[in-house]
C-alpha cells in the first residue's frame, strides 16, 4: 500500500531530480546532472523510513512510485500544449 507519506518523498526526490536537469541545461558549459546521485539518496531514504518493508520492497515501491509520477507530469504536459 502506498501511504501519502511514501508519495510525498518521492515526489521530493522527482522535483529535485527535475530542477537539477534544468540547472544542467542552463549553464554556459555543460556539467552533468547529480539526477542519479539524487535519486540514490532518496532511496536510502525511503529503505529507513519504510523500515516495514525490506530495501528490495522499498526499492521496488519507490520505482513505482516515481513511474506514476513521471507519466502523470507527462500526461498533463500533453493535455496543456
Amino acid at each position: 500500500m502506498i501511504t501519502r507519506e511514501m508519495f510525498n518523498l518521492v515526489n521530493d526526490c522527482y522535483n529535485e531530480v527535475m530542477d537539477d536537469l534544468n540547472d544542467t541545461f542552463e549553464q554556459p558549459e555543460p556539467i552533468m546532472p547529480h539526477s542519479s546521485e539524487i535519486i540514490r539518496d532518496y532511496k536510502s531514504i525511503a529503505a529507513e523510513e519504510w523500515e516495514e518493508l525490506t530495501v528490495e520492497e522499498a526499492d521496488k515501491i519507490f520505482d513505482k512510485i516515481y513511474r506514476m509520477i513521471d507519466e502523470s507530469r507527462l500526461l498533463n504536459a500533453i493535455a496543456w500544449s
